[in-house]
């Protein structure tokens, strides 16, 4: 049976390889939708509030000493609720920005 953290990591690998994959797409769009496409803007207000939770956790969670399972669960709740959004939200409505730009819609 694998390691908690080997798995963790794994699949935080995962995700930080989908990410950077999908960077220079989203800097692509980025550069003319924000304007343009209020649903862009949207998505860009929500990602970086859930980035802001997760940050804060992280903080938080850097600067107790030793294991507090209360905050290290909301902290990796948050980070979970970050990637989903990022996955299942913000990438689908930066995809369909991108194929419109590509199309001259």
């Amino acid at each position: 049976m694998p390691n908690i953290a080997t798995t963790v990591l794994h699949d935080v690998e995962h995700a930080l390889v989908d990410v950077v994959s999908f960077l220079p797409h989203a800097a692509d769009v980025l550069a003319s939708a924000v304007k343009n496409e209020p649903n862009v803007k949207a998505a860009l207000i929500q990602l970086i509030e859930q980035a802001s939770l997760v940050i804060a956790d992280t903080g938080t969670a850097a600067i107790s000493r030793g294991v507090n399972l209360a905050a290290d669960a909301k902290t990796l709740a948050d980070a979970d609720a970050f990637f989903q959004f990022f996955i299942k939200t913000f990438v689908p409505v930066i995809e369909k920005a991108y194929g419109d730009i590509q199309a001259g819609v």
